[in-house]
């Protein structure tokens, strides 16, 4: 049975309303919202460069490209535990035997764009650390592999304002002078209102109610605004459906309701969209 291709589609809610451009992150791109491919769906952590290989293949055969779809993005499972004598992230060399930087010219041979994964704390939601007090050192090292989307969960633990590491690694990725799309997932406890009510005091993807528009959309190109995570359907109260991610409801209809209760639709603009994760279709 062919594997399937498992498009994972980073949606953003948008706003008709304009802002000025100073008000958003000023690094050349997001200026419409991301589309792509992420590894993380349907593979978790099986994850290897044959098969990020073989699925920008097929984002190419399938027309996809011609319509938008660019991005082809490796979440968790490519990094070791530990981080090597000289303080950098290890690239697990049984999945990826050649490194990053091979992957990302076969992606831009084909005029495609890669994306990798780490994490603002110093640990991370999948395997390997985080880029938490690394934070130079690793935007150095993306840039050195020729990436061009860089997600950024937050599992770890951080030193300081959830909002000033944000802002320091959004700086050190463009000291890089590298453009690499920022792609964050912040978080803050859900109220006990409105759509929120079924997460309430709990931890969910949204940005803090006190950010002020300027910094939320100066802060990242992307922010996830999610109750809990995707699992791939659009509404569901069933349990097994939400499979390990929280209590119900769950599925995109839910991360719309969290745009629109948690974000606004009004801080979305070119540079900086608001995230309502991705759907496997």
């Amino acid at each position: 049975m062919p594997i399937p291709l498992a498009l994972s589609v980073v949606v953003a809610v948008l706003s008709l309303t304009s802002f000025p451009p100073s008000l958003c992150l000023d690094n050349g791109l997001g200026r419409t919202p991301p589309m792509g491919w992420s590894t993380w769906n349907y593979f978790w952590f099986d994850i290897n460069a044959t098969l990020v290989m073989n699925m920008a293949d097929r984002i190419i055969e399938l027309g996809l490209h011609d319509l938008g779809y660019e991005y082809v993005n490796i979440d968790a499972g490519y990094i070791l535990d530990g981080r090597d004598d000289n303080g950098q992230l290890r690239v697990d060399p049984q999945k990826f035997p050649d490194g990053i930087k091979p992957l990302a010219d076969y992606l831009h041979s084909k005029g495609l764009k890669l994306g990798v994964y780490t994490d603002l704390g110093e640990g991370s939601c999948g395997n390997g650390p985080g880029s938490g007090g690394h934070y130079t050192t690793d935007a150095k090292l993306f840039a050195s592999w020729e990436v061009d989307y860089l997600k950024v969960d937050f599992c770890g633990k951080i030193n300081g304002s959830q909002l000033a590491n944000w802002q320091q690694l959004r700086d050190a990725l463009n000291a890089t002078g590298r453009q690499m799309y920022y792609s964050i997932c912040p978080k803050t406890e859900s109220p006990s209102t409105g759509t929120a009510a079924p997460y309430a005091g709990q931890l969910i993807y949204s940005p803090p109610q006190n950010w002020t528009q300027e910094e939320h959309q100066s802060l990242a190109n992307s922010i996830l605004v999610e109750y809990v995570n995707n699992a791939d359907n659009w509404y569901s109260t069933t349990p097994n459906d939400c499979l390990y991610i929280g209590p119900t409801p769950c599925g995109m209809i839910t991360n719309i309701d969290a745009v629109v209760q948690m974000a606004q639709p009004s801080n979305s603009a070119p540079g900086s969209w608001n995230d309502a994760d991705m759907l496997q279709v």
